[in-house]
């Protein structure tokens, strides 16, 4: 789960966003979704910075989350694998990041909206590959509530 989906699960100003975020995060922590730590940091960034939440604020909201779902952070060999993949595929750097330390950790989807919904990224020595989907595209309703990920009730 990449950041986005973070920040509006704690906006509840952000409508149609906010409820499928926080649709999300329950499901995901019924589920056993694991959350990377560059996400954690990288909303932590978001709402300290252009959200102008008080960092205390955003600390415990993202400690609450921490607690509730497992987390997982890279390591050297994912930020080798993530250099490959920002040469190889152009995609940014903490972007490739993300992908090659999920895949490290054994998942196989990326919930992401400001990533190319659908794409697939093949991190070779790890053996698997890793696809995109927009929690918030209207044509992913049905797989993420097929996966457990959505309640849509």
């Amino acid at each position: 789960m990449d950041s986005n989906v973070i920040v509006y699960a704690l906006e509840s100003d952000a409508g149609e966003k906010f409820e499928r975020a926080t649709n999300l995060l329950s499901c995901g922590v019924a589920r056993g979704l694991r959350l990377p730590l560059q996400a954690v940091a990288e909303t932590f960034t978001v709402l300290t910075g252009r959200k102008q939440w008080p960092s205390v604020q955003a600390r415990q909201a993202l400690e609450e989350i921490m607690a509730a779902m497992p987390t997982f952070g890279y390591t050297a060999a994912s930020i080798a694998r993530a250099m490959a993949l920002h040469e190889r595929h152009g995609i940014p750097y903490w972007d490739a990041q993300m992908i090659a330390t999920a895949a490290e950790h054994g998942c196989s989807t990326l919930l992401s909206e400001d990533m190319q919904d659908g794409r697939r990224f093949d991190v070779r020595d790890v053996g698997r590959a890793l696809r995109i989907v927009n929690p918030f595209g209207h044509a992913n309703v049905a797989l993420l509530t097929a996966a457990g990920l959505l309640d849509e009730t």
